[in-house]
């Protein structure tokens, strides 16, 4: 039988998996640099576990750095996880390095939104509460999920996981730290909110309500030092609304299983004005937006009814680059997979959960590279559309 191109590209990628073999990038993606961090771990005497899983990747505000989190192990509430600290493009070999308690895996629930993130000027990172001091290597631990927004102050709020911690309590207590974890003062809300995202450009925060009804929230977009509302909205419940475009766009995935078309859509912040809807990513979540342009790097599920059911479920189909100002779609692949033990922290008698899911991303703040990882490698990317 004669291969068609098609099936003779399928059989090449099937042959390259098995070999090992990295598959040919698709056009608009260059690789400028493969990083191994399990060798800069072992370099370093750090203990790991055998797959070393990449749980997430953040650039720096200037785009100067990348921040990784790999691995996290140890007894329930004694979760560690190294954090590499990379200078880029091109990344170089020499890594910080930095280990915290628990981290952030970027397929939670939450996401990194609210608790990976860079200080403006990119010289403290927050790691799930891990405050790091990047030019001292100084270290301290903020209570509560939390988020950089500013060069001196962190906000925090009463909740784990994006629940409060007491259920029964109509309010959410949002406190200001300075940058060595000291609280400084209290903002007190009548509502459940939980944190979303932070603006490093405009210092503004996002933050959300569940109204208790089916899939609907309201949105606000607030100033923490002022304790001003600059704007909200009400509508379909929204996966990991993160800022964009110098803080003027807000951008968010929603759930597949939830409709036949589920687009990653984003707004203007100001206004809540609908800016667009990406024509082929469905889903979204996770999402990485350039802080400082309009690109967005996004997943595309599909919704697929389960067998002898009434539910659905949502199948991974590949990431997407789209600009969301001109509605385009810049390159779109499927990332390598990493499996690794996925240890149940909330119930230590339990055994850990065999998982498969593709690499983890992030894209540079102006738009121009793109990171991922997994397996304990990361590869850097130039988008050249």
């Amino acid at each position: 039988m004669e291969l068609t191109t098609g099936r003779r590209a399928a059989v090449f990628l099937v042959f390259a998996a098995l070999a090992g073999v990295t598959p040919l990038l698709p056009a608009g993606l260059r690789k400028v640099a493969d990083i191994d961090a399990r060798k800069i771990i072992e370099a370093k005497g750090v203990s790991h576990t055998p797959d070393l899983p990449v749980l997430a990747l953040r650039f720096s505000p200037d785009g100067r750095k990348l921040a990784v989190i790999i691995d996290r192990y140890g007894e329930r509430g004694k979760e560690t996880s190294q954090v590499l600290v990379l200078d880029t493009p091109p990344i170089a070999s020499v890594a910080r390095l930095f280990e915290v308690k628990a981290g952030v895996d970027e397929n939670d629930d939450d996401g990194p939104s609210a608790d990976f993130g860079w200080s403006p000027s990119g010289e403290i990172l927050n790691v799930g509460g891990s405050l790091i001091h990047l030019l001292s290597g100084a270290q301290c631990e903020l209570p509560y999920a939390s988020v950089l927004v500013s060069d001196t102050l962190a906000i925090g709020t009463y909740r784990v996981n994006g629940v409060s911690i007491d259920l029964n309590s109509p309010t959410s207590h949002f406190t200001l730290f300075d940058t060595a974890c000291h609280p400084t003062a209290t903002w007190d809300v009548n509502e459940k909110w939980s944190i979303g995202d932070v603006s490093p450009d405009r210092g503004l925060l996002s933050i959300v309500k569940n109204t208790g009804l089916p899939n609907k929230t309201v949105q606000l977009i607030v100033d923490p030092l002022k304790r001003t509302v600059a704007h909200q909205w009400s509508g379909a419940e929204r996966s990991g609304a993160r800022f964009a475009n110098g803080g003027n766009a807000i951008c968010a995935g929603s759930d597949p299983e939830l409709a036949e078309r589920a687009p990653v859509t984003c707004w203007a912040t100001d206004s809540g004005e609908k800016i667009n809807e990406a024509p082929t990513a469905n889903g979204g979540d996770p999402i990485a937006p350039s802080l400082h342009a309009h690109r967005i790097v996004v997943s595309d599920y599909r919704r697929r009814k389960l067998p002898l059911s009434s539910e659905f479920t949502s199948i991974f189909k590949g990431r997407v680059i789209w600009d969301f100002i001109s509605g385009k779609e810049l390159v779109s692949w499927r990332p390598p997979s990493q499996s690794w033990d996925f240890h149940l922290f909330l119930d230590a008698s339990r055994p850990p959960k065999r998982v498969t899911e593709p690499f983890r991303f992030a894209i540079s703040s102006d738009g121009e590279y793109i990171a991922e990882g997994g397996n304990g490698m990361i590869h850097l990317y130039k988008i050249e559309p």
